[in-house]
């Protein structure tokens, strides 16, 4: 009787504290209330690391699910929110890294939704990571992937239109993703960045066998980025879009919306476009 209830209570989320996970020393994640950040769009992701969710009247998107080992973390966020998991129909990526994507097959089991990503990231979820070009990859729990989608697809879903742009580099399949959000009666242009960092020794920007075109796909990441209309500027890492202070900003009662900043995409995209140019020049002398 008495195992037969801790089990129970073990199977329950939430019943037992969950320990704190590990990310290595570019964190640490700590968990962290959920809210809406602007418009239809949610954090439910952890204090750096993150994953939004997208609501609408006919169900949700997730964007990245951070690594599996915060599984139990983003789930108890979507739920604490008041949505079901069950109502999230769709998982999507911004990019096939383990911090990123990690997660996606404990998510998937758990909201029956289907999973797509870009067609260059589809092997490395298939394969749990194993062809990463990078010289560390990390691994992560093979996922089988629903859909694959190419540059200017677009998913539909209860009004909202989330639209692919490729930005490869940090990945082949790196993906951006833009929609139209709502606040205050007044529409906006959101971008979701995925990341232009430059990986150095790990994955060289000359004469890399594992990625011959990385250098050029880069430069075709930092077009594409400048010729994005950007209003709202958001990411799955915190650090890239200052998400603690314009949260700290939004619950003080600023107006408008700290999220809202015209500033941020094109800011970012000037300070990574200087560190590739430095580091192809470094990799230049180098290789």
């Amino acid at each position: 009787m008495v195992l037969s209830l801790l089990l129970l209570l073990i199977s329950v989320p939430g019943v037992f504290a969950q320990t704190a996970p590990t990310c290595g020393s570019e964190c640490p994640n700590t968990q962290i209330e959920p809210f809406r950040m602007i418009g239809n769009i949610h954090w439910v992701g952890l204090s750096d690391h993150g994953s939004l969710l997208i609501t609408t009247p006919e169900g949700h998107v997730m964007v990245d699910t951070g690594a599996e080992e915060f599984g139990g973390w983003v789930r108890e966020n979507v739920q604490k929110l008041g949505f079901k998991l069950r109502d999230i129909k769709y998982i999507i990526s911004t990019h096939g890294h383990a911090d990123h994507v990690g997660g996606f097959s404990v998510m998937k089991e758990a909201t029956g939704a289907k999973l797509l990503t870009a067609a260059g990231d589809a092997p490395v979820l298939a394969d749990g990571g194993k062809s990463d070009f990078r010289s560390d990859t990390e691994m992560f729990r093979p996922v089988k992937v629903d859909q694959t989608f190419n540059d200017g697809f677009q998913l539909r879903l209860g009004g909202t239109v989330l639209t692919a742009h490729i930005t490869p580099g940090h990945t082949r399949g790196c993906t951006t993703w833009t929609t139209t959000v709502e606040e205050d009666g007044k529409k906006y242009e959101a971008v979701i960045v995925c990341q232009v960092a430059i990986a150095g020794d790990r994955a060289p920007l000359v004469k890399n066998a594992r990625y011959p075109a990385i250098a050029d796909d880069f430069e075709k990441a930092f077009r594409v980025l400048k010729s994005l209309k950007s209003e709202v500027f958001l990411a799955l890492r915190s650090t890239t879009f200052g998400r603690e202070a314009k949260l700290k900003r939004m619950q003080a009662g600023e107006k408008p919306n700290p999220f809202i900043d015209p500033k941020g995409l094109p800011a970012y995209v000037v300070e990574y476009e200087k560190r590739f140019r430095e580091q192809l020049e470094q990799d230049r002398k180098k290789y």
